[in-house]
């Protein structure tokens, strides 16, 4: 629900605000999900919690599902300008 309040917030400005440095590291964190979700569904299986084992490792589909479509192009020329 928050991945999906934090969406709604973003949608007014998510063309108008370009940051290298936070889209560097945007990137970052969004690979240390496949370090951290796998760390995580061992230890809630360690402590026999198996619904949010299976959550844990529903999360990267469900995100997907709850984000909003962007524009890529549009995002990607933005970039381009804000280099030059």
């Amino acid at each position: 629900m928050g991945v999906f309040l934090t969406g709604l917030l973003w949608l007014p400005i998510r063309y108008n605000f370009m940051s290298v440095q936070l889209a560097a590291f945007g990137s970052l964190w969004v690979r240390l999900k496949w370090i951290t979700i796998p760390i995580a569904m061992f230890i809630l299986f360690r402590q026999g919690r198996y619904v949010a084992v299976a959550i844990a490792l529903l999360t990267p589909w469900i995100v997907g599902l709850l984000n909003f479509p962007g524009k890529v192009g549009v995002v990607q020329q933005k970039f381009v300008e804000s280099a030059w």
